[in-house]
This record gives C-alpha cells, structure tokens and sequence, in this order.
C-alpha cells in the first residue's frame, strides 16, 4: 500500500483531481460493493460528494436509489476486471466508465510474495482517497454486521461473504472500524 501511495505523492500526479475549481474542502465518498447498502436508500447522499470512487463490479443501473450514479474513478485490478465483464454481466455491468484511466504499478508486483497478501481492491481505493481528499466517506464496505447482508448489493439472492486467502477481511474491518472511530472516515453502517 505505502508503495502505491508513494507513486501518487509527486507533481506529476497532483492532477488527479480539477485543480480550476475553487478551492476549498475536498469531499470524497468510496463505495464499495458490499450488500449493506442494497435498499439503503443512500444514492443522493452519495452524488452530493465532490468526487465518488467506485470499484470493481460497480453495478449502478437499477441500483442508482442505493449507490447514487456519480463515478469519478474506477477501481479495479486486471483480474477484477475480467471477472466484473464477465461474471458481472448477468447483473448489469455492462464495461468501465469512460474517461482517462490511470494505471499504478506497484514495486510489490515484482516480488515472489505478490499473491501472498493484498489489500482488497476497495481498500486500495479508500486509502488512495484518504491520501488525496480532505474528507472521506466510505460506503458499501465490511462492518460488523456483515452477516445480515449479501456479499455484493446487486445480487439478486443473499450470498454469504466470501473470505479469500489473499485479503484479510477481518483486519480490513477492524482498521475502517477503528479510522471511523478516530474520526478519519465516516464508515456507513446500518
């Protein structure tokens, strides 16, 4: 993670966001795909943010009462991304939002131990935004309650969370918890 960082501290890409814009306090929300905001009623909510991170799957259509319809950035590893075109398909990703696309290359990515441990795609997202906005929301990501909530918001039947060797979960929702509580991120929770 502190490497992907590293490569967004320098001038070249100070322009990740429109600097023309006055400026002022940057809101940022991050949203991700978990089943805690189907029927949240959140969508407004999150368009009113100056930018929106989404990741992955990133299913709006059909959805737009519960995750808004604004995306200013996609997320997404090249295995993300095959599998959203292709097992996404079925519940309305249809591609990538369009626009300028950045790619970060990450010295880890050249190590043995590359596959050993990541941080989930959504993590990634919300500590790039923690590192360029001055307020950040996240919404759609592990709490708690994860067991009352489908893996995914978009899913049709309730699917129970699937935990991967390669992310650690658990930890990933014990360090939002813990952000939200030291008042760094508002974490949504029901």
């Amino acid at each position: 993670v502190t490497s992907t960082l590293k490569l967004l501290n320098d001038s070249a890409n100070r322009g990740l966001f429109d600097w023309q814009k006055p400026k002022g306090c940057i809101r940022c929300a991050v949203v991700g795909n978990g089943g805690i905001l189907n029927g949240s009623r959140i969508g407004k909510e999150i368009d009113q943010h100056d930018y929106v991170f989404r990741v992955n799957g990133a299913v709006i259509k059909g959805f737009e009462e519960d995750v808004g319809t604004k995306t200013s950035f996609y997320g997404f590893t090249v295995n993300t991304m095959k599998n959203s075109l292709i097992g996404y398909f079925m519940d309305g990703f249809t591609q990538t939002p369009k626009g300028e696309v950045r790619f970060l290359k990450s010295e880890i990515l050249d190590t043995e131990y590359a596959y050993l441990y990541m941080p989930s795609t959504g993590g990634l997202m919300l500590l790039t935004a923690l590192h360029t906005c001055d307020q950040v929301d996240a919404y759609g990501f592990i709490t708690s309650n994860y067991k009352r909530y489908s893996d995914h918001y978009y899913e049709k039947e309730k699917k129970k969370l699937e935990f991967y060797a390669n992310h650690d979960m658990l930890m990933e929702m014990h360090l939002w918890q813990k952000l939200h509580q030291y008042g760094i991120i508002k974490l949504y929770h029901r």
